[in-house]
């Protein structure tokens, strides 16, 4: 059997007991009840957090954003260094949001990522949230082949899986039901090159 070389090889984070107790360090915290007001999440789901030796990388994500920390030593050590306003600029990416409700936006804003984990333009690329999933669009790919798009079709936002058919047709697939449109029907806004769906 061959053996895989993996370019991304795994690493040990914090998780459980240890994990809480870092994000209550950044957030500067002392109870896990504090912290689930904090986040905004329920006090069970914490608990779960340790019961299961888990981590969850929405908050591990958004405490190091808010309070301007380390990623790495974060996730990997529980160390709560706070970097400057210099530092977090050269650290991080800031691409605009977009929150999809029903096919409307109902929230734009920008978010910030670790520069070393998304390997993509902030200038060319932005994130849409449609369902609890982020979904990292390049607004330059717009021309229709195989894969996942953001898409704008009646007035409507929404991500699709996209297969360009004969005769300039497209084939939709949303969920469990697919469709058959022509192109130019279809207002193709970008390609998505990375989800990141929340558990």
């Amino acid at each position: 059997m061959t053996a895989l070389n993996l370019s991304v090889p795994p690493r040990d984070l914090i998780r459980g007991r240890e994990f809480v107790d870092a994000l209550k360090d950044a957030a500067k915290v002392e109870k896990d009840s504090q912290l689930s007001n904090a986040l905004g999440i329920p006090r069970n789901t914490i608990s779960t957090w340790c019961s299961r030796n888990a981590l969850n990388a929405d908050a591990l994500l958004r405490v190091a954003i808010h309070y301007n920390l380390d990623l790495r030593a974060f996730a990997m050590k529980g160390e709560v260094i706070r970097l400057d306003e210099d530092e977090s600029r050269a650290r991080f990416k800031i691409f605009t949001y977009k929150k999809i409700m029903d096919g409307v936006c109902t929230k734009e804003s920008t978010l910030h990522f670790d520069a070393k984990a998304i390997d993509l333009d902030e200038k060319k690329c932005e994130v849409i949230e449609i369902k609890n999933c982020k979904f990292f669009v390049n607004l330059t790919k717009t021309d229709v082949e195989a894969g996942n798009y953001f898409i704008k079709i009646k007035h409507k936002y929404s991500i699709a899986k996209l297969q360009l058919l004969p005769a300039d047709n497209v084939q939709m697939i949303f969920d469990d039901s697919s469709a058959v449109v022509p192109l130019t029907e279809l207002n193709v806004l970008g390609r998505v090159e990375y989800t990141m769906i929340a558990k």
